[in-house]
């Protein structure tokens, strides 16, 4: 009887030090995880908030911090994005390297913005929509 408390005993710290050893692990690979992300997104010097499909004004560029680069990641648009706010994943920040890229990004979202609509079956008209994509506008 005595031998199977033994065991359960040593059983039980075996348990501890195994979650303790696993909490370490976990707290190791984030920090190298959000190192990687810095290194990656170096070259990321701006940022730019945007709600869906509409880009904030260019005034409102603002220098992007570690910490964004950290929890950086491309979306299915191809762009950076950073700073998400909550669950809903509606507002974030568009990543860019230089100021000049606001432009571009304003493009690429409103083209984004126009697929949307076409693949909407609500919307009727959609010539406005094609023309969009096909820079005629």
């Amino acid at each position: 009887m005595s031998r199977k408390l033994e065991i359960r005993t040593r059983m039980a710290e075996v348990q501890r030090e195994f979650a303790a050893l696993g909490a370490e692990m976990k707290e190791l690979d984030s920090v190298d995880k959000k190192a990687a992300s810095r290194d990656r997104y170096k070259e990321y010097l701006f940022k730019i908030g945007t709600y869906g499909h509409t880009l904030e004004d260019a005034e409102k560029i603002q220098d992007l911090t570690d910490a964004d680069r950290e929890e950086a990641h491309v979306g299915l648009s191809g762009l950076a994005y950073t700073g998400f706010e909550g669950k809903s994943q509606h507002f974030a920040y568009v990543m860019m390297k230089t100021k000049e890229e606001y432009s571009r990004v304003q493009n690429i979202l409103i083209k984004l913005e126009a697929v949307e609509f076409l693949k909407d079956e609500k919307v009727k008209d959609k010539e406005k929509y094609l023309k969009i994509l096909l820079g005629e506008v």
